[in-house]
């Protein structure tokens, strides 16, 4: 109570001494407000929650189950949208994630199971990457939906685990066990849902980075029958939507630096290859090979992919999209009038 009660006294001193600086017409009262606002949060805003219960600042239980490195992948079931023609050997869960019984809390017991689940929207807090996730803001490129929905409709089907090893997946979250027998189960954990959670690992999943060799130039709608074909290798041919077929053979590639906007990777190939990198593509994306400009290829329907001459080469990535440079030009103008604003207004 006593912090509340300085917090809301700090708050109107802070308003009001803004206010003051506002009437003041001062040239330094921009700046001030920024410090004034500044100050704010470090002093007065630094618990943005503090009645929230600590369990839910405490790694869950299901991370145990996982090995988690700077590429793990994990899909979450989201339940939301069934598009497999049924009947599907797994129950409907019409509603998955309501907590029964009825705790004191619901939503906080809500908010730690889905924690525990590992949901699309907290995985990333843990450390965790996601893959095949429903782009609920739709942000995320037409290619990448495409995958996600062709993912869906594989369900129960050999098609589910290709499409899961193609994507770079190393664990699935579920709260159900029918037509999941072709990964490994590591772990059962209760939860707050009628279901407990189950964690699959899956088995030789695609690395985040690697080289091929081959390579098949198709449309979209060849390209998802290739990604479902059992003669399909991923692991040695890749599906490009432009560029020239190839078919060598003899190439390796090492992960030198990956963040989400930059990725460094040494590749040497004894014919043509391409340097494969199971993230979404996106126009923004640019390439170098041993500091020269290369193309960067939609891959696979929705991933990337960076054509590399025979030898030895280092390939670098950077997401550089053309808004950044509008925004910076839009912010450096900004700033430019308002100083000159600033300088040419009178004092009064």
């Amino acid at each position: 109570m006593k912090k509340r009660l300085f917090a809301l006294l700090f708050a109107a001193v802070l308003a009001a001494t803004a206010t003051l600086l506002v009437a003041s017409r001062a040239l330094t009262a921009p700046m001030a407000l920024a410090a004034l606002a500044v100050l704010d949060l470090v002093v007065a805003q630094r618990g943005v929650n503090p009645t929230a219960p600590a369990a839910l600042a405490r790694p869950p239980a299901t991370l145990g189950a996982i090995d988690r490195g700077p590429a793990t992948r994990v899909f979450a079931f989201s339940y939301e949208v069934q598009r497999a023609a049924p009947p599907l050997r797994r129950p409907p869960l019409p509603n998955p994630f309501a907590v029964t019984p009825d705790p004191p809390d619901p939503a906080v017991a809500r908010a730690f199971g889905l924690q525990s689940y590992l949901h699309s929207s907290v995985a990333s807090r843990w450390g965790l990457a996601t893959g095949y996730e429903a782009d609920a803001l739709g942000i995320g490129t037409r290619e990448l939906l495409d995958l996600d929905m062709l993912l869906l409709d594989s369900e129960e089907t050999p098609g589910f685990l290709r499409l899961l090893r193609l994507g770079a997946v190393d664990y699935v979250i579920a709260l159900h066990r029918e037509g999941l027998e072709d990964l490994d189960l590591v772990g059962i954990f209760p939860s707050p849902f009628a279901r407990p959670i189950h964690v699959y690992r899956v088995p030789d999943p695609l690395p985040r980075v690697f080289a091929v060799t081959a390579a098949r130039v198709l449309d979209d709608r060849a390209g998802y029958a290739a990604l479902l074909d059992p003669g399909f290798d991923p692991r040695r041919e890749v599906v490009l939507s432009e560029g020239q077929p190839l078919a060598g053979c003899c190439a390796e590639s090492r992960l030198v630096e990956y963040a989400p906007d930059r990725i460094r990777a040494e590749v040497e190939a004894a014919t043509p290859a391409h340097l494969v990198v199971v993230d979404g593509w996106a126009p923004g994306w640019r390439a170098t090979v041993d500091g020269s400009p290369a193309p960067v290829i939609r891959a696979n329907v929705g991933f990337r992919a960076v054509p590399v001459p025979p030898g030895r080469h280092q390939v670098e990535m950077r997401y550089r999209p053309a808004s950044i440079r509008y925004g910076l030009v839009v912010s450096v103008l900004a700033i430019l009038a308002a100083f000159a604003v600033a300088v040419r207004s009178p004092r009064h």
